[in-house]
């Protein structure tokens, strides 16, 4: 008889320690859960804000007199507050898309420039084309 009640007992702190154990584990599950999702809370609104003020700032600050010029030897970008002139020997290779030529300095790089037959128009795009055939490597 006194063998019949240990087991009893033995069984039931058995049964009550997985019970407090999986409890506990589920309060801790729970607990960082919750954690966790405030923790994206705190960092994900403040740059959902900052994205706006962002995406204000370029808006005010769009360039206004854009302009780009293309030649035997190169590319060249105006704006009221610079201008840049990229001889074609520094483009490695380009790729043609449709209607829009991607221009890069080495592989494995998003392209460096883009010029499309929809922003210069179609004759200035079938001239640029021809002078990037000769004077630019086909990637």
């Amino acid at each position: 008889m006194f063998k019949t009640a240990w087991m009893r007992t033995s069984s039931a702190v058995g049964i009550i320690s997985i019970v407090t154990v999986l409890i506990t584990t589920d309060v801790m599950f729970l607990a960082l859960t919750f954690a966790s999702f405030l923790a994206l809370l705190y960092f994900i609104i403040p740059f959902g804000r900052y994205k706006q003020r962002l995406m204000k700032e370029i808006k005010r600050s769009e360039i206004k007199n854009y302009e780009f010029t293309f030649s035997e030897k190169g590319t060249q970008y105006k704006t009221e507050t610079f201008d840049t002139f990229i001889a074609w020997s520094h483009y490695k290779f380009f790729k043609i898309n449709g209607s829009e030529i991607y221009l890069y300095l080495r592989k494995g790089t998003y392209a460096k420039d883009i010029i499309s037959e929809r922003i210069i128009g179609q004759d200035n795009f079938k001239e640029v084309k021809e002078i990037i055939e000769r004077n630019v490597s086909r990637g």
